[in-house]
């Protein structure tokens, strides 16, 4: 209370030391921005491209209205940011071109007869592979007659008709640019002779295993010289970071395992006895199998068990790979193979009671006229049914095997029903009128079904905690990655590994799941430099058990500036390539005859023949392409031999025997000049968007948000 009192007494005093904080905590936020190269005015920008900034505000709504459905967070943020991206681009070659999209061109795209990818991708029926059009003419009619309806759906609808006129307009600058692609007659001729020019050699090859790895010593200046061959290819425009990283598996004990297995042999005495399997499978974590199955498609003891075991008894604990599992068989039949049918659907939604009922009455009145020869079943189909894709086939479902159904009417048609009967069966989409025109039974061998329990064999949370004491004692003693070296060559349990190079916006690092943990990581590497380790120990869930599967001590090996591959990053992705350039050296120094059968008998090999073009540099006879093999070839003089020549799998010495020129006959000329155009025009797309991207060179700020 005391205190109380001072502070009232006092209190203009707290407000000028809050004052100060506040003043303190802006310039401080200002001073961080500028730092960055930014102002206070620019914290929510996510990017910049062609004179347009992506706004974070903007960015989250478009990613709730389009992906909330999306369990990958960050892939389907990548996939925002890409459309955004070429969101902007389009809306600035659009604006030069002078393009755009009517309102009548945009309902034609989202309800007629010219769908949108973008709408046949949204609007897909799953069960039948087509546009769900009656869904489509549902939604029209909504926001045509501006009925209420959910923020989010219009949230929805909205961003998806952006998405719908950029995807029209990418088309019409694509189709521009397509539609003026030529290919000259010299082209076509060239091709011709890249592809049908043929070369008969006689070679050598010398592989690299002739070499041990142990006698090939690398050097920095190896990995300088190789990158310095193709700089392009071994460059990079932005800064990249390796990490290391040691991964500590959480495995289950046996003490866990015999806990797992106990727990199932307490309930299978209630198993056996229960007359609702299925309820009590799903209750302790398991399930009835939706449909019958051979035995032929199980696996382990439960497939070499079940043809002996009678319906009601229970099978287990056994083990079946990570887990235990208590198997009962529930039924034995023979059922047919495959089933030809068709139907009618009224459709009725399960919770509509009235709409049910209505459906039912009218499917009861159409198997009145066809079990009294009244109508005949196509003809009541076509005008009756409203599953559209089946209704102009007289509701002819064709041939369909078991499960391939919804389960009410695949049990209709496997189990319960029989030949040239109707039956009449209520599903999720409505109401159906079922006639069974054939069962087909090739193998008449007894299916089964069976319900299981399993019991993943994991980690107890015991264990868990063991392993996480455990690392966190290594990690207590690792303040830089030369100490982590350190620990690894005195702990075996330590076995450092390096990612590939990693960008600021990765999210997945190899051999884990992309996700928060890898994106920690991350962020925290593009946040530190070279030698550092993080004091933070990470952490992976197993997906499907959700236990702590692996624990992962990590640190930055390398921090990679735009430009050259650093040598550590080549040391850690080139080093097979480069050991075998120096074995090439090697090998081409030891080599000092022509003489190919000398060549094969000095390294244990054969003279082999082969007959190449230019385009393809396929040897079939190591089945191997050998570009520059066989492009050194294609420069020699008929009757030569080259001097040792570095491939992808070794040393060749190559003899050309023959020579065999093309010939190009003019009805020819046109087919070529089609497959290049045809060839040219499907990448054509991308290699443009490609190079617009790379002229307005886009600044990506997403790695401050997320």
């Amino acid at each position: 209370m005391a205190l109380i009192g001072k502070i009232r007494k006092n209190f203009w005093i707290v407000l000028i030391l809050l004052a100060m904080a506040l003043a303190s905590f802006i310039l401080m936020d200002v001073m961080g921005s500028r730092k960055g190269g930014g102002s206070v005015f620019n914290q929510t920008i996510v990017g910049k491209v062609a004179g347009q900034k992506i706004d974070y505000l903007e960015f989250e709504k478009t990613e709730r209205a389009l992906y909330s459905g999306s369990d990958d967070v960050y892939g389907r943020r990548q996939m925002l940011w890409n459309y955004l991206l070429e969101k902007a681009l389009v809306e600035k070659q659009v604006e030069e071109l002078g393009l755009g999209v009517s309102r009548d061109e945009l309902m034609e795209l989202q309800f007629g007869n010219n769908l949108s990818s973008v709408i046949q991708n949204n609007f897909r029926d799953p069960n039948t592979g087509q546009v769900n059009r009656q869904q489509l003419l549902q939604f029209k009619q909504a926001l045509e007659t501006g009925q209420e309806l959910a923020p989010e759906f219009r949230n929805f609808w909205a961003e998806q008709e952006k998405q719908i006129v950029k995807t029209a307009l990418q088309d019409k600058i694509n189709n521009l640019v397509i539609k003026s692609m030529i290919v000259p007659k010299w082209q076509a001729e060239v091709v011709n002779q890249l592809n049908n020019d043929k070369l008969t050699i006689e070679f050598v090859r010398v592989t690299y295993d002739k070499i041990p790895n142990d006698q090939v010593k690398l050097t920095d200046e190896d990995y300088k010289n190789f990158m310095s061959k193709s700089p392009a290819k071994y460059s990079t425009t932005e800064e990249t970071r390796l990490i290391d990283y040691a991964t500590f598996s959480v495995l289950p004990t046996s003490v866990d395992s015999a806990a797992v297995r106990n727990n199932l042999a307490s309930l299978k005495a209630e198993f056996k006895s229960t007359t609702n399997d299925s309820l009590f499978a799903a209750t302790n974590g398991g399930g009835l199998s939706p449909t019958y199955g051979k035995v032929d498609d199980l696996t382990g003891m439960l497939k070499d068990s079940l043809p002996s075991m009678s319906v009601g008894s229970v099978m287990g604990p056994f083990v079946e790979g990570t887990n235990y599992v208590l198997a009962k068989l529930v039924d034995r039949r023979v059922l047919p193979d495959s089933v030809k049918a068709r139907h009618i659907l009224r459709r009725a939604n399960p919770g509509d009671a009235a709409g049910l009922a209505k459906a039912q009455k009218t499917i009861d009145s159409l198997k009145i006229l066809l079990t009294s020869g009244a109508a005949r079943f196509d003809s009541l189909a076509t005008k009756n049914s409203e599953d559209t894709g089946s209704a102009i086939k007289g509701g002819d479902l064709g041939t369909f095997a078991q499960g391939a159904m919804v389960k009410p009417f695949n049990d209709v048609c496997f189990i319960n029903g029989t030949k040239g009967n109707y039956y009449s069966v209520t599903t999720q989409f409505g109401v159906h009128l079922i006639e069974i025109q054939d069962q087909k039974y090739v193998d008449k061998s007894p299916k089964y079904k069976i319900a299981l329990i399993p019991g993943a064999i994991v980690p107890s949370q015991e264990t868990q905690d063991a392993i996480y004491d455990k690392v966190t004692a290594i990690l207590s003693k690792i303040k830089n990655t030369e100490d982590f070296k350190k620990a690894a060559e005195s702990n075996p349990e330590i076995k450092i590994q390096t990612s590939r190079a990693l960008k600021t916006n990765d999210y997945t690092i190899p051999g884990f799941p992309g996700g928060e943990t890898s994106r920690s990581i991350i962020k925290w590497a593009f946040d530190n430099d070279a030698n550092e380790v993080s004091p933070v120990m990470y952490s992976f869930q197993d997906e499907v058990n959700f236990y702590t599967k692996n624990f992962v001590i990590a640190g930055v090996k390398a921090v990679n500036k735009p430009g050259l591959m650093s040598i550590e990053e080549a040391k850690a992705s080139l080093e097979f390539q480069v050991k075998n350039a120096k074995k090439a050296e090697m090998l081409a120094a030891k080599i000092k005859t022509t003489d190919l059968f000398q060549l094969a008998a000095e390294y244990g090999t054969t003279v082999d023949t082969a007959s190449v073009s230019f385009a393809g540099a396929f040897m079939e006879s190591i089945q191997t392409a050998e570009p520059k093999v066989v492009g050194k070839a294609f420069g020699m003089e008929q009757g030569k031999t080259s001097g040792p020549i570095e491939g992808t799998t070794g040393v060749f010495v190559v003899k050309v025997v023959e020579k065999v020129p093309s010939v190009l006959e003019n009805s020819n000329l046109a087919m070529i000049k089609s497959s290049i155009a045809n060839s040219g025009r499907s990448g054509a797309g991308y290699r443009l968007w490609e190079a617009i991207k790379k002229k307005y060179a886009p600044e990506d700020y997403r790695s401050k948000f997320f």
